[in-house]
């Protein structure tokens, strides 16, 4: 385990933002695709029943998310891996400076300026960036100790 631990790509750890990648997909899949798939259906103007997304842009959401949690690694390695809470705390603010904003073009540009839109989009970067941050905090390759 230490050894997949140990492959970095501009000094992150590729094992953590992967593991989290995953995880966020898993999440907001069922997020957008289970919990609230109803209400954001209609939110979007889909039949409630209806999400077919082809195969290929799952690939493309991927690394989306993929590329978001090296992003949020980028944060911990920054703050220099701080403790669990503190990498969360920064997180956090990250994500409500950066993330939530992301969220809110539908909110502004969509003639319909759905809040509750916005609120789903928001709440599933900001719970998703956190439980990355999560993963990759604890997937990082800690010094040995002699």
């Amino acid at each position: 385990m230490n050894r997949i631990r140990g492959v970095e790509v501009f000094g992150l750890p590729v094992a953590g933002a992967v593991l989290a990648a995953m995880a966020v997909f898993v999440y907001q899949w069922m997020w957008f695709g289970s919990v609230f798939k109803v209400r954001w259906n209609l939110l979007i103007g889909l039949p409630e029943d209806q999400l077919v997304i082809p195969q290929v842009w799952w690939a493309v959401a991927f690394g989306f998310i993929l590329a978001q949690m090296f992003g949020v690694a980028h944060v911990l390695k920054r703050v220099g891996w701080p403790s669990l809470r503190s990498a969360l705390t920064e997180v956090a603010a990250v994500a409500a400076l950066l993330a939530a904003p992301l969220a809110a073009y539908p909110l502004l540009y969509h003639p319909d300026h759905s809040w509750e839109r916005f609120a789903y989009e928001a709440g599933a970067f900001v719970i998703g960036w956190l439980l990355g941050a999560v993963i990759i905090w604890g997937a990082r390759r800690r010094p040995v100790r002699p």
